[in-house]
């Protein structure tokens, strides 16, 4: 017994230190997408890959900012570290609200050859030319990354409604009205407060019906994608430069996500199975 828990524990660290578990995306999942007001929802935290993933436990040392914003101030999702599901939130007046969650800087590195199929998997391919030019393309690399994970809740009635919280990396989906619900839906993405063009963005639907929707930002820093389907979507992004002066780092990235459910009925949430200790 002893020797499977050291297996176990080895298996754990083994991919924790690599690119590929780095490379997960977070995204949030509250215990309701549509709650009635002045209940309380859990605000559960996952990580991984697909749209399938693990509960993360509450990490207070991580927590850069973990919030409710909607019709009234900004209030904080609240829990206990080490806590899992991550926090709760409770709704005193009906309305559109974003859950947020932003994360201060993790570190990881890995072999040049594990690093570029990260940046391919990410279309990331600005920083593969930018590293061969440089003539760095064989060397280890070490990485900065950070996350800010947005949701969409309906309090009381309302529809979900998207608004601009501060992120560094931002979506911010766009207002669509009940006559169009089945058009392909708009999309921004700003990094800094400006629209982020070229960014590969991916649309992952639970559950899933055929492969992702992959799109590139325009010019403008939107998408649109159709998401015909309803169900719940995940629509996620990196950006990545090179680390600025001060970062231990060779570059810096930064993870955006973002989820909402389309359905017509109430769904299961919360499909996080296995909890996980990174993020």
């Amino acid at each position: 017994m002893k020797f499977r828990y050291l297996r176990l524990a080895a298996l754990f660290v083994g991919l924790c230190g690599t690119g590929r578990t780095m490379a997960h995306d977070l995204w949030i999942e509250p215990s309701a997408w549509a709650p009635v007001t002045a209940t309380r929802i859990n605000v559960t935290l996952c990580v991984g890959d697909a749209f399938n993933g693990r509960p993360a436990k509450r990490n207070a040392s991580r927590i850069e900012e973990f919030f409710a914003a909607g019709p009234g101030a900004r209030q904080p999702i609240v829990g206990f570290d080490g806590s899992e599901p991550a926090g709760s939130v409770r709704f005193a007046v009906p309305g559109g609200y974003v859950l947020g969650y932003r994360n201060n800087h993790a570190f990881v590195e890995m072999s040049s050859a594990k690093f570029d199929d990260h940046l391919r998997e990410k279309g990331l391919e600005r920083i593969l030319a930018l590293r061969e030019s440089a003539g760095k393309a064989r060397r280890k690399v070490r990485e900065a990354y950070t996350r800010y994970v947005k949701a969409l809740v309906g309090v009381g009635g309302a529809a979900p409604l998207d608004r601009l919280v501060g992120l560094r990396l931002e979506f911010v989906a766009e207002p669509v009205p009940d006559a169009a619900r089945d058009a392909p839906r708009g999309f921004r993405l700003l990094f800094d407060g400006q629209p982020l063009a070229g960014a590969l963005v991916i649309a992952t639907r639970r559950p899933a019906v055929g492969s992702p929707i992959q799109v590139r930002t325009d010019a403008a820093g939107r998408v649109r994608l159709p998401l015909d389907e309803g169900g719940t979507w995940l629509v996620t992004a990196v950006h990545m430069i090179e680390a600025p002066a001060g970062l231990d780092a060779d570059f810096e990235s930064f993870w955006a996500s973002l989820t909402f459910d389309r359905s017509t009925a109430p769904v299961p949430v919360a499909r996080c199975a296995q909890p996980a200790t990174f993020l």
